[in-house]
């Protein structure tokens, strides 16, 4: 009699064969009657009652029910069906330590994982010549690995069986995929924290909200990522590489890319409306920083360089003064003004005996508007 406790079929089939040779079936007596109608159908000579090999049985059953081969997912006895959903045996089952199982009898439900009663220790191969295995080029972006998957894979439903580089996919199928991508994985596809970026956005942001009139294309990262493919395709051969993964695409420059989608005559309104630096009294040409949420640049430059600068600078054609963050030569604010002149006439005293007193060796006028600039450390003669 088989062990009730063990879910190898081939203990049922030999005891089955046993008990019908002895000519006593009892409990078989179903089984026997079906076995005796099948060969009464395939016009079999005579009833077989020889031992049947477990990897036979498991040849037979994985050929008639393909979604019920399963594959160990790990070597306590949980096992993935070609159906995709997951089974479960007794870890000091026989079948247990088999790599491939065919499961003749089971109780399933999809998304939890179910019971095996019959199995059979499969040899995969066996299954070569049985038409269940397919073979397709799998081009797909991996979430986790950040990279696109490029293999030609042979598969018995869910279950992978092997698989092998695909050197020659086709360009135009891994344009679409990444681009695809982009929608779910793209913060971390790309460089976005990249500051010549996130500039040029604010400052195209801005002329958005000054200019509403010259409808300025969203270069916003949220409508980016959702619209990939009018902007990235064209960029992902670089040198005749495609680029197929966040390591490779973070190296893209984003800034250019996406200036390069605005139409000429937008990027020149861009550039004199809100232009990307100010040229002081020294010479020196001075980052504006556009912020979030404001209409007012902030321009960050050494008080010592405005010397001779009588008022604030503007932007937006001469419309919108910046907000200036005076600073002192070690480059700490010293004053917020956006009201240079005033500035000059009235809280610069103050600021003046305060940096007479840090900064000694540095030159500190009387009269700011009159004085020269200065862009190093030395006193004025």
């Amino acid at each position: 009699m088989a062990n009730a406790s063990d879910t190898d079929i081939s203990l049922r089939i030999h005891a089955l064969r046993r008990a019908r040779t002895a000519g006593r079936t009892g409990k078989w007596q179903r089984m026997a009657q079906i076995a005796k109608e099948n060969r009464k159908m395939a016009d079999a000579p005579r009833e077989d009652n020889d031992d049947i090999s477990p990897e036979e049985a498991a040849t037979l059953i994985a050929c008639a029910y393909p979604e019920h081969i399963a594959a160990a997912i790990d070597n306590i006895g949980t096992y993935r069906l070609a159906s995709g959903d997951n089974i479960r045996i007794s870890h000091d089952d026989s079948a247990s330590g088999h790599q491939w199982l065919a499961i003749a009898s089971l109780y399933s439900q999809p998304g939890k994982t179910g019971t095996a009663f019959l199995t059979a220790p499969l040899d995969i191969t066996s299954v070569e010549d049985c038409g269940i295995i397919s073979e397709h080029d799998n081009i797909s972006w991996d979430s986790k690995s950040l990279s696109l998957i490029m293999r030609h894979e042979r598969r018995i439903g869910r279950l992978l069986l092997s698989s092998k580089d695909l050197p020659n996919a086709d360009r135009e199928t891994i344009r679409l995929i990444i681009c695809e991508a982009v929608k779910k994985d793209g913060l971390s596809m790309f460089a976005w924290n990249d500051k010549e970026l996130l500039q040029l956005q604010q400052r195209v942001a801005a002329v958005c909200r000054w200019h509403p009139e010259l409808h300025m294309p969203d270069i916003s990262t949220e409508h980016l990522l959702q619209n990939a493919h009018t902007w990235l395709p064209f960029y992902l051969e670089q040198e005749g590489k495609m680029q197929t993964s966040a390591q490779m695409l973070k190296k893209l420059d984003l800034k250019e890319i996406i200036w390069s989608t605005i139409p000429y005559d937008l990027q020149t309104a861009t550039d004199r409306i809100a232009p990307t630096h100010i040229q002081v009294p020294t010479g020196s040409r001075i980052r504006l920083d556009y912020r979030p949420g404001s209409d007012m640049p902030v321009l960050s430059v050494r008080l010592q360089e405005c010397f001779g600068m009588t008022d604030t600078p503007c932007v937006d054609d001469g419309k919108r003064p910046v907000l200036m963050e005076l600073l002192s030569p070690g480059f700490k604010p010293v004053q917020l003004t956006k009201d240079l002149r005033s500035f000059w006439q009235s809280a610069y005293f103050e600021v003046r005996k305060e940096m007479r007193r840090r900064y000694p060796k540095h030159f500190w006028p009387e009269n700011p508007i009159d004085a020269e600039a200065v862009r190093g450390t030395k006193r004025k003669p």
